[in-house]
């Protein structure tokens, strides 16, 4: 017979290893698809200094 904090042991890991591959499956999914993980909270701010860096690093190529 098991020790009671045993018996407990069994469906604890069952709802961590489901709620672990729950949580990590969008993520995993996501990186085998686009090869990194999805850019959280890029709002339009965010957009318009990455646009404003690639031409400011293309510029900065041409005048090479």
């Amino acid at each position: 017979m098991l020790a009671p904090w045993a018996e407990g042991m069994l469906p604890l890991g069952i709802i961590l290893v489901l709620v672990t591959g729950m949580g990590g499956l969008p993520s995993g999914v996501q990186h085998l698809f686009y090869g990194k993980p999805k850019a959280v909270g890029v709002d339009y701010w965010d957009r318009y200094l990455g646009k404003r860096d690639a031409e400011l690093t293309a510029s900065a190529a041409a005048q090479k």
